[in-house]
């Protein structure tokens, strides 16, 4: 870890935004230490409350066949409010579904429920994001009774 709120992992950096966002700026490739580290790091900032992740994955690179299945095996939905990723090519959107897919069937949630539905999206800029953001948090405070 970098600093408060700032962590790199590899070439990939993190950035802490209160209240609840977590930047990710995904650069190269993959590989199962960084997704051990990844994983780490959600754990600890998804423990103390659940939070978005907002990823510009448009230098990202492959993910090692271990990095993926780690993440799958050891990513819990609860850490999350929702995952964005922008500037996505289809390969890293693919990917991503998968990873969630692999995930919920590692985890065997209830009445085979997608846990991360409506909480996975993509959006072709940084201010999509943003607004992607803002219009989920709003939702949320709608919906609860």
């Amino acid at each position: 870890m970098d600093g408060p709120g700032a962590w790199t992992i590899g070439r990939h950096t993190f950035r802490w935004e209160d209240p609840h966002i977590l930047w990710v700026t995904l650069v190269g490739d993959n590989d199962l230490e960084e997704a051990r580290q990844m994983a780490s790091l959600y754990q600890s900032l998804g423990e103390r409350a659940p939070f978005y992740i907002l990823a510009d994955s448009s230098a990202a690179g492959a993910m090692q066949q271990e990095a993926r299945r780690h993440l799958s095996e050891h990513l819990r939905s609860q850490w999350f409010q929702g995952v964005i990723f922008y500037n996505t090519r289809l390969l890293h959107r693919a990917m991503a579904r998968g990873l969630i897919l692999a995930g919920e069937l590692f985890h065997a949630y209830p009445g085979g429920v997608s846990v991360m539905r409506g909480r996975l999206h993509f959006v072709d800029t940084q201010d999509e994001a943003q607004a992607l953001v803002a219009r989920l948090g709003t939702q949320e405070v709608d919906s609860r009774p």
